[in-house]
């Protein structure tokens, strides 16, 4: 049985910073008024009740008084005019309730303020739960009548009416007891339209306000994030305006100082490394001109050998060094066209290759000089091993945020082991790769270097059935990873 796919969630979220701190503020700020919506509900609904408690107080000790100065036979008429569909009285011998119920206490000192003027009486009171009971009704005249104003009673809706009633027995003057069993209409609690109206503005106000304040806050961020992206891929910028907030304005002055000590650390490096350079070329020079001058033909060829590789691993230390710190400038390329050219020119020295690569473009920010140095030489180094001439296998594909060129041969490959460390400057592995095939284990170093000034990453793996894979990730600038 397969399990149901992950679908996400049912509503997409805000991914930028501005939207989710928008919708939590306003999240926040619905969870407060629902609160203080229902706060006021509960407090509404106890001052309701309240109420009508003290009114069916009121009520009572008003009918007791009446029915102090009433003759007997007048009693009946007097209640059934007093009654209403929620309330049910009868003049009885015993009283209903044998004691008090808990928790009026209130209510009992208010019913006894009420009757000062009747003076002293035995009373009992309790609030009960009758859920479920039907509706009281007089009865008579029928359960519809017509009040003093001509219009027709009617008995509420049962849903209408609250289940808790109060029940009253109040003895008489004449020793008998009044029995009353009121019920009260339940409580509206639908909210008043002006709350709703309230929160809808300020959560507009609120929400209109925290837009352009995170806007104001976030642009500067956008930029600095854009400006660290594009030197992260060696790309030259230039120093950021300094707005926003005091912490956005403090950020924005710190990267600028630390690009500029990055330039002057750079520009210092370039310098020593050119003369350097100058340094050593001089006195390899003139030992070549002093070689040149031997008599003996094998000494002499031995002594511009040794130059003539000296002069190769100082110029490959030196290139290690300079790694992609060079003056060229970043353009927009697509990578297609680049391995065409690559391709190309392997022709003209007799290198097979075989690419694959997609129809669309793939946009890339490069230099492209310094970029092409990276990837000659790890075609080379797969040229050299790779054993047929058209072993040298390339493929471009193109991701959402990185491109990526795997550049494969059907050489012995490398051991396991031995992998992460064929990076390093002059690793070489003399069991598959020795020292007649010519280089100086800087190859791989070179190429590292310029790819990761680009923002990329080099790795190597080795190829089912036998060979190498060097698989460069290249990041690809927002825009084009959207035309992509």
């Amino acid at each position: 049985m397969t399990e149901p796919a992950d679908r996400g969630p049912l509503i997409p979220l805000p991914t930028s910073l501005r939207g989710q701190l928008l919708l939590a503020v306003l999240l926040a700020l619905a969870v407060a008024q629902a609160i203080s919506a229902a706060i006021t509900v509960v407090t509404r609904t106890e001052a309701v009740r309240a109420a009508q408690i003290g009114e069916a107080l009121d009520r009572t000790a008003a009918l007791i008084f009446v029915l102090d100065r009433t003759p007997r036979d007048l009693h009946a008429n007097l209640l059934r005019a007093t009654e209403t569909p929620l309330t049910q009285l009868a003049i009885e011998a015993r009283p209903t309730l044998d004691s008090d119920g808990p928790g009026l206490k209130r209510a009992r000192r208010r019913l006894a303020a009420a009757m000062s003027d009747v003076g002293e009486r035995t009373m009992r009171m309790a609030l009960t739960d009758i859920s479920g009971a039907q509706v009281i009704a007089p009865p008579q005249p029928p359960p519809q009548r017509l009040d003093r104003d001509g219009r027709m009673r009617r008995r509420p809706p049962p849903d209408s009416v609250d289940p808790r009633a109060l029940t009253i027995s109040l003895q008489l003057a004449d020793g008998d007891w009044l029995n009353a069993e009121i019920r009260f209409p339940r409580p509206d609690h639908s909210l008043p339209v002006l709350p709703l109206v309230s929160f809808i503005l300020a959560a507009a106000a609120i929400g209109v306000a925290l837009w352009l304040t995170l806007g104001r806050m976030l642009g500067p961020l956008r930029r600095l994030a854009g400006a660290a992206e594009r030197l992260g891929r060696g790309e030259e910028v230039g120093d950021l305006p300094a707005t926003g907030p005091f912490e956005m304005r403090a950020l924005t002055e710190a990267f600028n100082q630390m690009q500029q000590r990055l330039h002057r650390m750079v520009s210092d490096r370039t310098q020593m490394l050119a003369a350097l350079g100058h340094d050593l070329r001089s006195p390899l020079t003139a030992l070549r001109v002093r070689a040149e001058m031997v008599d003996d033909d094998e000494t002499r060829e031995r002594l511009l050998i040794s130059l003539a590789e000296m002069g190769e691993m100082v110029e490959q230390t030196l290139t290690y060094a300079r790694g992609v710190w060079t003056r060229e400038a970043v353009e927009s390329v697509d990578a297609r066209d680049l391995l065409r050219d690559l391709e190309d020119e392997g022709e003209h020295k007799g290198v097979g290759m075989r690419l694959v690569l997609p129809d669309a473009p793939v946009m890339l920010r490069l230099r492209p000089a310094t970029i092409r140095r990276a990837l000659r030489n790890l075609i080379d180094n797969a040229r050299r091993y790779g054993g047929a001439a058209d072993a040298v296998e390339i493929t471009l594909r193109a991701g959402a945020q990185t491109a990526t060129i795997e550049i494969a041969d059907r050489g012995p490959g490398i051991p396991e082991a031995e992998l992460p460390r064929m990076f390093d400057p002059f690793v070489r592995l003399e069991a598959s790769r020795s020292r007649e095939t010519g280089g100086t284990g800087l190859g791989l170093s070179i190429a590292r270097s310029i790819v990761q000034a680009h923002g990329g990453e080099v790795t190597l793996l080795n190829r089912p059935g036998g060979g190498l894979i060097a698989r460069l990730t290249l990041p690809r600038p927002v825009e084009a990873a959207v035309e992509g």
